[in-house]
């Protein structure tokens, strides 16, 4: 050997930063990455809320019976195709309404008509019945009995025609074909 010189175990390089050094950057970039991971879900969640609390005051107004309460369905996520299927059950909410509100106008109209009819036939079978029976006089007593028959049947006719607007009618069934209500279901 070499005077001077001498023989080393080599250890590898030298650590650049201490291991406390190594300790301090390991908790600030724990902490950097902690911040930003809920800086991102804070505003992912505000945004979040800002989408959703509209379907829940929309739900809020439909339950007090606010019907008509249409959502902004701008954007193609999930929340735009909820908000889009919560518009199509207020409207269908929206037209079960119309319907059951104009049934009831029917079933009252038909109660109302049955009543009236049945108050209104009564004393005119009763009068009929005494027209019919007074003795035939000269052919102008004929005539006017049959005059006055005549006008009780035609009230009797208008009470009829009344009673059968009232009554639901008879649906009408017939064939159709199979092909064009497919074309008109998927259209």
């Amino acid at each position: 050997m070499s005077p001077g010189w001498s023989l080393h175990k080599a250890s590898g390089p030298e650590p650049i930063l201490a291991k406390e050094q190594q300790r301090v950057l390991v908790l600030v970039m724990a902490g950097l990455v902690l911040l930003l991971v809920s800086t991102f879900f804070y505003f992912l969640v505000r945004r979040v809320r800002r989408r959703v609390f509209p379907l829940i005051e929309a739900a809020n107004a439909v339950s007090e019976g606010e019907w008509r309460a249409p959502l902004s369905t701008s954007g193609n996520d999930e929340i735009t195709l909820l908000a889009r299927a919560f518009n199509r059950m207020t409207d269908h909410l929206d037209s079960l309404l119309l319907a059951r509100g104009e049934a009831e106008r029917k079933a009252v109209w038909g109660e109302f008509a049955t009543g009236i009819a049945h108050e209104i036939r009564n004393p005119l079978a009763t009068i009929k019945v005494c027209v019919q029976a007074l003795p035939e006089g000269s052919a102008e007593d004929r005539e006017l009995q049959s005059l006055m028959t005549g006008e009780i049947d035609r009230i009797n006719q208008l009470i009829t025609s009344l009673l059968d607007y009232a009554r639901p009618p008879h649906p009408d069934s017939k064939a159709v074909s199979l092909e064009n209500v497919v074309t008109r279901l998927s259209a």
